[in-house]
C-alpha cells in the first residue's frame, strides 16, 4: 500500500539473508535495487498528467505484495527513490512469466471519516469515465458495460523485512490514450480503489505507465 500507511509499514531497515527473502518474478527481492530506464518517457512528459512524476533515481524495494486473480498472479513491488518518493511496480504474470509491467505512483489519498464523506468521495467511481486533474480516463475493466461497476476485490499478502500482513483492496482500472511528440500512441493508466487493513481504509488513485520488461534492471 502507498501513502502514509506505506511509510508506517515499510519504512524500516533491516538486513535479511538472501535465502530468507521473498522473491517475485524478475528475481526481485527485499534487498533489491531497481533501475528503470525512463529515457523513452522523456518525450511524453508534456502529455502526461502533471500529478505524475518520474523516479529521480534508482528505486529501493521496501515490500512485495502478491495476489491471485482469475488464476493469474499479480506481484506489486513497493519502492522509493532517493527523494523518498514512493512508487509501485505491478507485475502481471501468466504461467509464472511476467506478461505486463506498470509503474504506478499514488497521487490521491483520502481517508473519509464519516459515511457522508465516503458517499461524496466514492461518487463517480465505477462509472465509464472518471476525471482527474481535468483529464478524462475511460474504464478499462468492463469497458463495454454501460452502467456503473463495483470495484474488483483483491486479497493481497505483503512481505516486508521483518513481518507480513494481509490487505483487502478493491480496484478499478481506467486509462487514456494520447499521441507522443514522436507521433506514436501512448497509454497512461489510472488505478482507482479502496485499500483496507485492520487499522485504516482509504480511497486511492494511482497514475501509471506501462514499462517494457527490457527497461527494468534488477540489482
Amino acid at each position: 500500500m502507498l501513502g502514509n500507511y506505506f511509510k508506517k509499514k515499510f519504512g524500516k531497515e533491516k538486513e535479511v539473508p538472501a535465502a530468507e527473502q521473498f522473491y517475485s518474478p524478475l528475481r526481485i527481492g527485499l534487498h533489491s535495487t531497481l533501475t528503470i530506464n525512463t529515457v523513452d518517457w522523456l518525450t511524453m512528459v508534456e502529455s502526461l498528467n502533471k500529478m505524475f512524476t518520474l523516479p529521480s533515481s534508482d528505486l529501493t524495494v521496501l515490500a512485495i505484495g502478491e495476489t491471485i486473480q482469475d488464476k493469474a498472479k499479480i506481484f506489486q513491488i513497493y519502492m522509493e527513490d532517493q527523494s523518498k518518493t514512493e512508487f509501485m511496480l505491478q507485475l502481471f504474470c501468466n504461467k509464472d512469466a511476467v506478461s505486463e509491467a506498470t509503474l504506478f505512483k499514488q497521487v490521491v489519498s483520502i481517508v473519509p471519516l464519516t459515511e457522508e464523506e465516503w458517499d461524496e468521495n466514492m461518487d463517480g467511481i465505477g462509472g465509464r469515465i472518471i476525471e482527474l486533474d481535468g483529464i478524462d480516463y475511460e474504464r478499462v475493466w468492463g469497458e463495454n458495460h454501460e452502467g456503473k461497476l463495483d470495484l474488483v476485490q483483491f486479497d493481497e499478502k505483503i512481505i516486508e523485512y521483518d513481518n507480513d500482513a494481509s490487505y483487502t483492496n478493491n480496484y478499478l482500472l481506467y486509462g487514456r490514450k494520447f499521441e507522443s511528440i514522436l507521433g506514436g500512441e501512448e497509454s497512461e493508466m489510472l488505478l482507482v480503489g479502496v485499500e483496507e487493513s485492520d487499522e485504516t481504509a482509504e480511497i486511492t488513485m494511482m497514475l501509471g505507465l506501462p514499462v517494457p520488461l527490457q527497461n527494468i534492471n534488477v540489482q
